[in-house]
């Protein structure tokens, strides 16, 4: 118990180790993913800075694309419709890094036109 009176929960050992390497290969991944997004994405022009995006984007092991949601749109229907035909068209990404559990994972994406 803590001198505040407020108790402390057991932690698990080595759990936080795990975590933290999901994490840095998580980073590691979307690193990958990054320029490859950057290199075929049409951003239009003339947009206010202040556009966001963001998808979910489901990967199996390989690196295939399986599906892909929009979690935020800008209400802007071009810079929307260029988050969309990007993603229409990518159907590979890099494969999971080796470590990583399970068959698939989810990645958060954003897009600003910045």
């Amino acid at each position: 118990q803590a001198e505040d009176g407020i108790r402390e929960q057991p932690r698990a050992r080595g759990l936080g180790d795990v975590y933290k390497s999901q994490v840095l290969q998580y980073r590691s991944y979307l690193t990958k993913v990054d320029p490859i997004m950057r290199k075929k994405w049409k951003i239009p022009l003339e947009l206010t800075k202040d556009l966001e995006v963001r998808v979910k984007v489901v990967v199996s092991r390989d690196g295939t694309v399986l599906q892909y949601g929009f979690l935020k749109i800008s209400n802007n229907k071009i810079f929307d419709q260029s988050v969309r035909d990007l993603m229409n068209e990518i159907e590979k990404l890099p494969p999971l890094p080796e470590g990583f559990k399970g068959p698939m994972t989810e990645i958060g994406l954003k897009f600003t036109p910045k």
